[in-house]
């Protein structure tokens, strides 16, 4: 199994960042337009979930096959950096800019 799931961990982490980035947007959405805190929070969770935890695993689930820090494991250590600095900025950009339009649209 660790054989299976290591010959598709990018295709994994790929799918699983894409997941975490639809589920922030409809975190947003649920905030702003359907003014839902149940939504809201349920995808402020999936977004965390699906967003840190599959990450790390499969660094973990690499090292622990190839027993190296390699391409894989650094490129998971550089998103993670990224998501805890720079991309808080661009998620509060991402806010206010969903924030703005739905505010656009309902004046409209």
């Amino acid at each position: 199994m660790l054989n299976t799931l290591m010959s598709y961990k990018w295709p994994i982490l790929i799918g699983c960042e894409a997941f975490a980035w639809i589920a922030t947007l409809y975190m947003l959405i649920a905030r702003y337009w359907i003014q839902s805190n149940i939504q809201f929070i349920c995808a402020t969770v999936l977004a965390g979930i699906t967003g840190y935890v599959p990450h790390i695993i499969l660094a973990i689930l690499d090292f622990v096959k190839y027993k190296t820090i390699n391409f894989f494991i650094a490129f998971i250590l550089l998103l993670m950096i990224f998501a805890l600095t720079l991309g808080k900025k661009l998620l509060t950009k991402v806010d206010y800019w969903i924030q703005s339009r739905v505010e656009h649209m309902r004046n409209s």
